[in-house]
């Protein structure tokens, strides 16, 4: 389920603090190892070619999801109380979903990048961490949000703690909800009742604190452009990715041409 990794040959990196990795230990947080996530953060599973497929730890015969699979699994297993996970289309959602977890993506802006990026994705990417609660994750939140020297961008600064904020009753919130799924070519289609029936007891449960709870289409769903131009932005941003982490293998940065 979990391999170290090594750097590629000849590759040159520099050492730097970034958030939410090595910065984090500034903050008292203790790195154990690296995971296993599916290839280029691209699927919603975690089979990358290079190894063995990751499996659910409740169910070897089921997926934990993707791309931050290794992530989920560490945390529902009981390896680590916390692990890192990045959400560009799911992938912190769909590893909580899939393991019985809570996974929250910040918006954008609200966990920096910097040094190593300015934004990832042209700002579909955040990052934060899977966790077996609320509490858990607002706390880690608290320690990664903020402005940090390289940020392109940030988000607004919260007005407290979201920690504190867990100990103050919410207010009545009005909550959508969508049973219908987006296909990869463009159509619309009933989720599978497993899914409907489990959105089903979440509704019920959020009005029996107090919420009004609806039924509400997704509108930008149905723009027959929506999903090409994701794929686009998708495609593009892990090729410059590809490019960025390709290029110091063979020996010359990413802004440097070739010549035949």
């Amino acid at each position: 389920m979990q391999r170290p990794l090594t750097a590629a040959p000849g590759r040159r990196d520099v050492p730097r603090d970034q958030l939410p990795g090595d910065g984090a230990r500034a903050r008292g947080v203790h790195r154990h190892r690296q995971d296993q996530h599916s290839e280029l953060g691209i699927l919603p599973s975690t089979e990358p070619p290079a190894w063995p497929p990751t499996r659910n730890p409740y169910d070897p015969a089921r997926t934990p999801g993707g791309s931050s699979g290794g992530s989920a699994c560490a945390v529902a297993a009981g390896l680590v109380p916390i692990a890192h996970a990045s959400d560009g289309g799911g992938s912190i959602r769909i590893p909580a979903s899939c393991c019985g977890l809570f996974g929250l993506k910040p918006s954008r802006g609200r966990v920096s990048f910097a040094p190593n990026h300015g934004d990832v994705h042209g700002g579909l990417v955040n990052e934060h961490v899977v966790t077996r609660s609320v509490r858990d994750s607002a706390a880690v939140l608290d320690l990664l949000a903020g402005l940090q020297s390289g940020d392109p961008y940030t988000a607004p600064p919260p007005p407290t703690s979201y920690l504190a904020e867990l100990a103050v009753p919410p207010r009545a919130l009005r909550i959508g909800f969508e049973t219908r799924r987006l296909m990869p070519d463009g159509q619309i289609a009933d989720s599978h009742p497993d899914c409907v029936a489990a959105v089903a007891h979440a509704a019920q449960l959020l009005e029996s604190l107090g919420h009004q709870v609806e039924h509400a289409d997704i509108p930008v769903l149905r723009e027959p452009e929506w999903l090409a131009r994701f794929f686009t932005i998708w495609a593009v941003g892990v090729t410059a990715g590809s490019t960025r982490h390709r290029a110091p293998s063979a020996g010359r940065s990413s802004g440097t041409r070739s010549s035949s």
